[in-house]
């Protein structure tokens, strides 16, 4: 009875958002959602929550602010698992995502059968752009962000890539991953490799993206 039950209650359950078109106009009344993901970052690491750093993230501290703060979580240690969390709403376990992070040249990444956010929210009319650091896999075209549900995407498929020639770092390190790696190009405006915008530091570039 609970198990034929559970469909009707899902069926339920509706997003509490306002119309998609006003009555009026043909102005889009949705509301701006951002998403911001900092990798590797601990408690002591912002402003808000530092016995020594309290000056160096002011917007963050702005936003904690203004916002809400959760100060008993749940999160991974690495870049992969967090960010499949984040836009799945699941556990990395259950997406085969838990042991570490997609590293170079390695066949896999978030199952493509697995529907992201911004796959959800374009039911709702939204269109999406994605800018930064994408780490979920890019071994074929079908695992890039823009197969995923973003319009648009600009940065890095890998785990990190130097601030000036936007090469993968990880590609090139022996040590860390695997041998005889071939370092590769990897900043990316769409399917289009970034390659004449020279020796400009990253953030600067991804900012004025945003």
């Amino acid at each position: 009875a609970d198990a034929a039950a559970a469909p009707a209650a899902r069926e339920q359950i509706k997003p509490s958002l306002p119309p998609l078109h006003s009555s009026d106009t043909d102005i889009v009344e949705r509301p701006h959602l951002v998403w911001v993901v900092l990798d590797d970052v601990g408690y002591n690491d912002v402003g808000y929550a530092s016995s020594d750093l309290g000056l160096v993230t002011p917007f963050l501290d702005d936003l904690s602010t203004d916002g809400i703060r959760f100060a008993q979580l749940y999160g991974q240690p690495v870049c992969t698992p967090s960010r499949a969390a984040m836009l799945t709403g699941k556990y990395p376990i259950h997406l085969q995502l838990q042991h570490w992070q997609v590293v170079p040249t390695e066949p896999w990444g978030s199952p493509t059968q697995a529907v992201l956010l911004p796959q959800y929210l374009r039911a709702l009319g939204y269109q999406h752009v994605m800018i930064g650091k994408w780490h979920l896999g890019h071994f074929n075209n079908a695992s890039t962000p823009r197969s995923r549900g973003f319009d648009h995407f600009y940065g890095f498929y890998s785990g990190g890539v130097d601030y000036f020639t936007h090469v993968s770092e990880e590609s090139c390190d022996e040590s860390v991953y695997h041998a005889n790696n071939t370092c590769y190009y990897d900043f990316w405006d769409n399917e289009s490799p970034q390659v004449g915008i020279g020796n400009n530091h990253q953030t600067g570039l991804l900012n004025e993206r945003a």
